[in-house]
């Protein structure tokens, strides 16, 4: 995650560095010395790997929002804080969806209904759709479908040639990406 900020008045000072704080899963912030140390840079943005927030002392979770305070440093010392930022959503792309199956009940030599299952983790955004994938027998997999809403799919007719083997694949989509 990048966070940004913008430079602040310096009051007559040149500013020396900066101190990240982000907001903690009790609420509380802490300052972020790991990937944030901007106590002797002029930098104005600092990336925090995804693992550092979910891990001790941020604890955050998926979904979490992820809250900002920035406060300058110069010869004259801290200045406020500045606004807390708007809360970047820790999301991640979803699992792959699971249990792919292919339903004998409509499945002959024209056509083919697959069905899936959700994956066990959405990244902490809701699937807005799915895409499947499929191998002709020729080795190189090409986009069949893409921007299903359900968890289901029929070939259409004329698709398939008897006798050859297909592989599907199903890739779920979030707000992140697919899986």
């Amino acid at each position: 995650m990048i966070i940004r900020w913008n430079k602040p008045s310096d009051q007559g000072s040149s500013i020396t560095g900066y101190r990240v704080y982000l907001r903690r899963a009790d609420l509380t912030y802490d300052i972020e010395r790991t990937y944030c140390d901007a106590s002797e840079s002029l930098s104005t943005e600092c990336q925090i790997p995804l693992l550092q927030l979910r891990s001790d002392p941020f604890n955050l979770v998926l979904g979490n929002a992820v809250y900002t305070k920035v406060i300058a440093v110069n010869a004259y010392g801290d200045s406020p804080a500045s606004p807390v930022g708007e809360g970047a959503l820790i999301v991640l792309v979803p699992d792959a969806p699971v249990d792919l199956l292919n339903d004998p009940t409509v499945t002959n030599n024209q056509v083919i209904r697959l069905s899936w299952s959700d994956g066990a983790s959405n990244g902490g955004a809701t699937i807005i759709d799915y895409r499947i994938i499929y191998d002709q027998s020729t080795g190189f997999m090409v986009t069949l479908v893409e921007g299903l809403t359900q968890r289901s799919f029929v070939t259409p007719i004329g698709l398939l040639i008897e006798g050859r083997v297909y592989q599907f694949r199903v890739y779920a989509r979030n707000s992140v990406g697919f899986s």
